[in-house]
C-alpha cells in the first residue's frame, strides 16, 4: 500500500472516529433529554396521582352532601306530608309549586294543580280576596295576617315572601292553621271568666251591704263589752272576747280587701302620661307611718314616663313597697331599690329589697289571691295585696314576676310593652 493510500486511508479512519465521537456526544445528550424528560414524567405522575386522591376525596365529600341533601329532602317532605298545617309554595309568577296535604282540602286542590297558576285555583274565604292578599306581599315583601271564619271553623291565614340566598324574592308562601279549639278554649275561658267575675260582684254586693252592717255591731259590741265590762268578766271570759273582737277586726279587714280585689278587677282604666317618680312619692306618703318606724330607705334611679292609670297604679306601688317593708329582716332596716331597664320589645320596671325573701321550695305563684307563706301571728295580712297588683297590671297589658332568694330578698319586675311609654 503506497503512502498516498495510507494517509488517505487514516483520515478516513480520523473522519470516522470524529463522526462516531460527534454521534456519541448526540446520543449522551438524548439520553440526558430522555432522563430529563423520564424525570418530568415522574414527577407529572405524581402529580396525577395527588389530583386524582385530591378528587376521590372530591367525589366523597360531593356524594356525603348528595346523601345529606336527600336526607334533608327526606325530611322536610315527612314534616309537610305530616303537618295539619296548610302550607302552599308558589313560584315568582305565582304559579303552585307545592302544596302539604291539609292545604289540598282548605284549598280545593288536586295534585294536578302543581304548576298551575294560582288565580285559577278555587278556595273557600269568603270575605277575603286571598289572590289580591298574595299579589300585594309579592309585590311589598311585607306578611299578610288575617283571621276567618269558614264553615264555622275558625283560621289564621299568613302570606309571606319566599327568600332564598341568591335571591331577594323568589315566590310567596301561604300558610293557614286551623285555630277552632284554640277559639273554643278561649270562649269557655272567657265564659267561666264572667261567671267568675258574676259571682265577685254578686259577693261585692253582699259584702258590701249585707255582711258589713252585722260585722260592725259584733265590733261594737266587744268594744263595749271590753271597755264596760272587763271588771266583771273572769280570765276566760276575757280571752273569748279578745278572740271575738280580734276575729271581727281580721273579717273586716279581709272583707275590705276583697272590695278592693273587685273594684281592680272592674274598673276601667283612665290612662294618661304619667312620671313614675312622683306617683312613687304619692305611694310612700300613704304608707308613711310604715316607712319611719321600720327606717327604710329608698333608692331610686331615673325612671321614665308611662302610660297608665295614675290612682290604680299607685296602689300597685303602695302594695308592693310595703310588702318589702313587712317582710324585713329582724335587726335589719329595709332597703328598696328602684330602677328601670329598656330592651327590644318592653321595659322593665324592678322593685328590689333585702327582705327575708323565700326558699326554692316556696316559689309559688304569690300573685293570687289568698296565697300566704308564713302564720297569721308572724306576718298581718290577707294574701290579697299582691294579687290586687296583677289584676292591675293585666288589665294595663302588662307582665308581672318575681324572684326571691332565702336571706336575700325578693325582686318584683313589671314588664311594660314600650308602646306604653312616651
Amino acid at each position: 500500500m503506497s503512502n498516498s493510500e495510507k494517509k488517505s486511508y487514516q483520515e478516513s479512519l480520523q473522519s470516522l472516529v470524529e463522526e462516531l465521537q460527534t454521534s456519541n456526544e448526540e446520543l449522551q445528550a438524548t439520553n440526558e433529554e430522555l432522563m430529563a424528560s423520564n424525570e418530568e414524567l415522574q414527577s407529572t405522575n405524581e402529580e396525577l396521582h395527588a389530583v386524582k386522591e385530591e378528587l376521590y376525596t372530591v367525589s366523597a365529600e360531593h356524594h356525603r352532601k348528595l346523601d345529606e341533601l336527600k336526607i334533608l329532602s327526606d325530611d322536610i317532605n315527612t314534616l309537610l306530608k305530616a303537618t295539619n298545617m296548610g302550607v302552599i309554595f308558589l313560584d315568582e309568577r305565582l304559579n303552585i309549586r307545592r302544596f302539604t296535604p291539609s292545604a289540598m282540602d282548605t284549598f280545593n286542590l288536586l295534585k294536578q294543580d302543581e304548576g298551575r297558576p294560582f288565580a285559577h285555583t278555587t278556595y273557600r274565604f269568603e270575605g277575603l280576596d286571598l289572590l289580591s292578599v298574595v299579589q300585594e306581599v309579592a309585590e311589598s315583601q311585607i306578611v299578610a295576617t288575617h283571621e276567618m271564619s269558614v264553615y264555622n271553623k275558625d283560621y289564621i291565614l299568613r302570606v309571606l315572601p319566599y327568600n332564598t340566598s341568591v335571591a331577594d324574592a323568589s315566590g310567596v308562601v301561604i300558610t293557614v292553621v286551623d285555630v277552632t279549639l284554640l277559639k273554643e278554649a278561649e270562649r269557655q275561658r272567657l265564659s267561666q271568666k264572667e261567671i267568675c267575675e258574676e259571682g265577685l260582684n254578686k259577693f261585692t254586693y253582699l259584702a258590701s251591704h249585707d255582711l258589713q252592717e252585722p260585722l260592725r255591731k259584733i265590733q261594737q259590741s266587744g268594744e263595749l263589752l271590753q271597755m264596760d265590762a272587763s271588771e266583771v268578766l273572769d280570765d276566760e271570759g276575757k280571752y273569748f272576747l279578745d278572740i271575738m273582737t280580734e276575729s271581727a277586726s281580721r273579717m273586716r279587714s279581709l272583707i275590705d280587701d276583697l272590695l278592693l280585689y273587685s273594684a281592680s278587677a272592674n274598673q276601667d282604666l283612665e290612662k294618661s302620661d304619667v312620671e313614675l317618680k312622683p306617683l312613687i312619692d304619692a305611694a310612700l306618703k300613704d304608707i308613711d307611718a310604715s316607712v319611719q318606724e321600720s327606717n327604710a330607705k329608698f333608692n331610686i334611679s331615673k325612671l321614665p314616663i308611662v302610660r297608665c292609670d295614675a290612682k290604680v297604679f299607685q296602689q300597685v306601688l303602695v302594695n308592693i313597697l310595703s310588702n318589702s317593708i313587712k317582710y324585713a329582716r329582724e335587726g335589719v332596716s329595709p332597703v328598696i331599690r328602684i330602677s328601670s331597664r329598656r330592651s327590644k320589645e318592653a321595659t322593665t320596671i324592678r322593685f328590689k329589697d333585702n327582705g327575708i325573701g323565700m326558699q326554692p321550695s316556696e316559689n309559688i305563684n304569690i300573685f293570687e289571691p289568698f296565697v300566704r307563706l308564713h302564720a297569721k301571728n308572724e306576718y298581718s295580712g290577707s294574701g290579697i295585696g299582691l294579687a290586687v297588683c296583677k289584676t292591675i297590671c293585666d288589665k294595663h297589658g302588662w307582665k308581672i314576676r318575681y324572684s326571691s332568694e332565702l336571706d336575700k330578698g325578693t325582686e318584683i319586675f313589671i314588664d311594660i310593652p314600650n308602646k306604653d311609654f312616651s
